[in-house]
């Protein structure tokens, strides 16, 4: 007889067992791969120990002093009466692991930040690991400025006695990291005073971090002279081109960041990672409230707030430049920069210094024989979409549908019937129903990989110095297709006959060229539903991807009985991108600077200061007949559809 069961049995032996050994197999996995992670983290780890005649005891207190790692001795060891000799310099921790565990017969494993040690070549059992792994922490907590209490991004956080970086704080200054009980963190950030915290239990943490006031600044360059800082009477800070490197060697801009909490970069969502984009810069803070938008619903808007910008003047070696010399400009040609920010600044450069002013003195060649330097550095630029939480297509749907997108609720008033409303939700059921969930966030971008090269000569003796360099750079951007090239050279010579007298001639030649994506911009994506797909059966991508009907009249009061209503049309911006648009721009710059310095008496110089720019701009853009720019128009004519504009601009100065 054959039992049919109505209800599924409370519990099945064969699933419990199957269940358990997944369970099993899991965890001897989740252990396998902390423990690789963990033997990386120690070959990174440099130790440098010298020792004569010495115990095992004393060879682990100097491995904890250089590493922070604690010991953790299962069972007797047995080796007080064996005295070592043990020289190494430099060596990954687990070299010198490994001659300690020869000369001693021991094993050893690294779990976090503990060295396991017992005798013999037995294993450590996983009991061990699972004690240790179970006493980490997860700590989290904020990162404060004393002065102004907000919170400090980019703070380096590393453990004591270690310079293995863990973790950086974020944007908002926060951060979380995993440690044990007793690990002493060091909170670190140029120009604040480094503070150690003890970790004693799990508690969030607040730290303040204070300014580092260093007397190391003992002139202010201004431009137009150079002037001890203590009789300088305006508000400045000077910043050296090493320092600027070893904050952030692949951009000036946001290197002083790092030194000048009134000097700010500010986001531009509408431009992401476009790399031909120009920086938006404040210098003294915003100096006048946002123009009013003639929109209402518009006037408290982050995007209208956060817009207003006020460009500082830039001093390149005496002679005003340009932002986009600045941005092009090679960080390894940079002696020094100068912020200038009130009223010291005005007198000397006029209304051109009401934002401020930076004032950059490059390098000038040094006396000796001929020296040939050679710099070259790669940059991996990738996308980073973690903070994106998005509803997948089933639920964007299901959202809409109790919003009443799919409603008529005003019917007999020229919007979409109820009928075309249904056809418009099953059509988009349908899709979810076939597979569609496209994450359009991720469809324009890309990793990429930057490079930049100089190559640079200088000599001469003390009356005469003169120099030569040559740099290329390419940056592409996170956009697909986007990339903005350099190409630079330049000459430089110095005339110092005597003590009075200077001299100085650079000439400058610089190419950029850049190409602009097809993709369009990121916000486009954004605005996508995950239930659009990008391409039809036959995998060709599709332009129009709905119709939206859609009331434009404002003021939407039911007495007026005023409705405008339109269809919108929803376009799929990677056809944009599958189009033979394209948009290049390139710039040319030539310039020759001359400088004379006399000195006529210690407190009286003559200064003189003569400058040839010739620059020339060109801009090439076309725009397919095919493109959504001539969706919808009376002519089906390709060959009265389409954009080409071809622009160049010749500037002698």
């Amino acid at each position: 007889m054959k039992l049919n069961f109505l209800y599924k049995p409370v519990c099945d032996i064969r699933s419990v067992k199957y269940k358990t050994l997944v369970v099993m197999k899991l965890t001897a996995i989740f252990l396998l791969i902390g423990s690789l992670h963990l033997a990386a983290a120690g070959y990174s780890q440099k130790v440098t120990i010298s020792r004569k005649y010495s115990s095992l005891e004393s060879v682990f207190k100097d491995i904890k002093q250089q590493t922070g790692y604690i010991f953790f001795y299962s069972g007797n060891l047995d080796t007080e009466n064996k005295l070592l000799n043990l020289n190494l310099k430099d060596a990954p921790l687990t070299e010198a692991l490994d001659n300690l565990a020869k000369i001693y017969n021991l094993s050893y494993k690294i779990v976090d930040r503990t060295i396991v040690v017992m005798k013999g070549n037995t294993v450590v059992p996983n009991s061990v690991i699972q004690g240790i792994i179970a006493k980490r922490l997860e700590i989290t907590g904020k990162v404060l400025d004393k002065t102004s209490g907000q919170g400090m991004p980019g703070v380096n956080i590393t453990f004591k006695n270690s310079k293995e970086l863990i973790a950086q704080t974020n944007s908002e200054g926060e951060f979380k990291i995993t440690a044990q009980p007793g690990d002493i963190l060091v909170f670190s950030y140029v120009g604040y005073k480094p503070i150690e915290v003890k970790i004693v239990d799990g508690k969030p943490l607040t730290i303040t971090l204070e300014d580092q006031v260093n007397n190391i600044e003992t002139v202010v360059v201004t431009g137009y002279q150079t002037i001890k800082k203590d009789n300088y009477t305006g508000n400045a800070i000077t910043i050296s081109g090493e320092d600027l490197k070893r904050s952030n060697p692949q951009n000036i801009l946001k290197a002083l960041q790092s030194f000048d909490p009134s000097f700010r970069l500010l986001d531009n969502n509408l431009a992401g990672s476009d790399p031909n984009a120009m920086p938006r810069i404040n210098v003294r803070g915003a100096t006048a409230l946002p123009a009013i938008p003639t929109n209402a619903d518009d006037l408290v808007n982050r995007e209208n707030l956060s817009a207003q910008f006020n460009l500082p003047a830039f001093i390149l070696d005496g002679f005003e430049v340009s932002l986009q010399k600045v941005v092009d400009l090679d960080i390894n040609r940079i002696e020094s920069v100068t912020l200038l920010k009130d009223a010291a600044a005005t007198a000397v450069y006029g209304s051109r210094a009401a934002n401020g002013v930076m004032v950059i003195t490059t390098k000038a060649p040094a006396a000796g024989k001929l020296q040939v330097f050679y710099n070259s550095e790669l940059q991996i630029t990738a996308p980073d979409l973690s903070g994106y939480n998005v509803l997948n297509a089933s639920e964007k749907i299901a959202y809409e549908q109790r919003a009443g997108l799919f409603t008529n609720m005003t019917p007999g008033v020229g919007n979409d019937t109820q009928d075309n409303l249904d056809a418009q939700l099953f059509s988009r059921l349908k899709n979810v129903a076939s597979g569609v969930n496209t994450y359009w966030l991720s469809q324009p971008l890309r990793n990429t990989y930057g490079q930049r090269h100089s190559l640079s000569a200088q000599g001469g003796d003390q009356a005469f110095r003169y120099g030569v360099d040559l740099r290329y750079q390419t940056m592409p951007g996170v956009m697909k297709e986007s990339t903005r090239d350099r190409f630079s050279g330049g000459m430089n010579f110095n005339y110092n006959p005597n003590t009075r007298l200077l001299i100085r001639n650079d000439i400058s030649v610089n190419q950029t060229n850049g190409v602009n994506s097809n993709y369009g911009s990121f916000s486009d994506y954004a605005y996508m539903n995950p239930y659009y797909p990008i391409a039809d059966s036959l995998g060709r991508t599709i332009q129009e991807l709905a119709t939206w009907r859609v009331n434009t009249f404002r003021d939407n009061r039911p007495e007026l009985n005023q409705f405008q209503y339109i269809d919108r049309y929803v376009f799929n911006p990677l056809h944009e991108g599958s189009l033979s648009n394209f948009s290049k721009n390139s710039y040319f710059e030539m310039v020759d600077a001359l400088s004379v310095d006399y000195k006529i008496l210690e407190s009286l110089r003559l200064r003189a200061l003569v400058s040839l720019n010739n620059t020339i701009s060109k801009s090439d853009n076309f725009l397919s007949p095919l493109s959504k720019e001539f969706y919808g128009t009376s002519t089906n004519d390709l060959n009265k559809r389409g954009i080409y504009n071809y622009d160049t601009t010749n500037e002698l100065k």
